[in-house]
């Protein structure tokens, strides 16, 4: 089910921490860009405060995902840096624990 209709279902707002009854409140990215140091990224996205949120990558779809980061939100909005990007990679955020 999705409620509001945002595109997220009922179940993986509940987990995100977000309102399945609000369409204006989802798991997002709200940016990706370079950073000052040569081949870095800065990934930045929606977060609800306690929440942990896994941050993955993998050099292609499917294989294995490392964890990059493991970030802890503090505010509305979270952010990770990856200085090492010089290679292709693929990401992924995971919502973890309450």
């Amino acid at each position: 089910f999705d409620t509001d209709g945002d595109g997220s279902s009922d179940g993986a707002e509940t987990i995100a921490g977000t309102n399945p009854l609000d369409t204006s409140d989802y798991f997002r990215i709200l940016s990706v860009g370079p950073t000052d140091t040569p081949n870095g990224i800065e990934i930045t996205w929606a977060s609800v405060i306690g929440k942990t949120y896994l941050v993955e990558s993998s050099p292609d779809l499917i294989g294995a995902w490392s964890l990059h980061d493991s970030v802890t939100a503090g505010g509305s909005t979270s952010r990770t840096n990856d200085q090492t990007s010089g290679e292709r990679k693929f990401y992924r955020i995971r919502v973890s624990g309450p």
